[in-house]
């Protein structure tokens, strides 16, 4: 296998039943174009393909480049660059200041409904939902999450998996630095 006049690896493949053979090539970090040959002992010519390598900013391997990927890149970085960069994202692409409740979606909901949450910097969070009387019925999410946005589908199920009553509830999101409110509305 080539890449340019280097060689990124040699390997032998057997072949299945059916003469198929499969190899995973990992090409270098640098985006370019690269050449990869691959030869058939007793068999000419050596086969040659071409392909593009391209850098994507896709750090968390969801397979989308986001504020998750950011927040991943800017953490290898020490203290002073990591700020630069988080004061770059705020003043460029509207990056909240600190840790932070959407409101749900949608709202009123009856199946689902999606709930969005911020954190600035990696930490413990508790996601959870009281009734109006004050009595905790779920909590969603709790332990430590990394900086960026978090999002999470949430059915109207209490904590012992049983559907809620139709209602106005409040979910709450607790972090080292903040506590935010928003209230939800399920209708059955």
């Amino acid at each position: 296998v080539m890449a340019g006049d280097e060689v990124l690896s040699a390997t032998t493949v057997p072949t299945d039943a059916n003469g198929h053979a499969t190899a995973i090539v990992t090409l270098p970090s640098e985006p370019g174009r690269y050449t990869i040959e691959a030869a058939i002992e007793g068999v000419e010519p050596v086969a040659t393909f071409t392909v593009t390598a391209e850098v994507t900013p896709d750090f968390d391997g969801d397979g989308e480049a986001g504020f998750s990927d950011f927040f991943l890149f800017a953490e290898s970085f020490g203290q002073p660059v990591r700020a630069r960069l988080l004061a770059l994202a705020r003043e460029t692409i509207g990056l909240p200041d600190g840790p932070g409740l959407q409101q749900n979606t949608p709202n009123p909901f009856n199946g689902q409904t999606v709930i969005v949450w911020f954190l600035l910097e990696p930490g413990p969070v508790r996601l959870e939902v009281f009734a109006l009387t004050g009595q905790r019925v779920a909590v969603l999410r709790e332990g430590p999450q990394r900086a960026g946005f978090h999002r999470l589908r949430w059915d109207g199920r209490d904590a012992w998996g049983r559907p809620l009553a139709s209602g106005v509830y409040v979910y709450r999101l607790v972090t080292a630095d903040a506590v935010d409110t928003r209230k939800l509305t399920l209708v059955r």
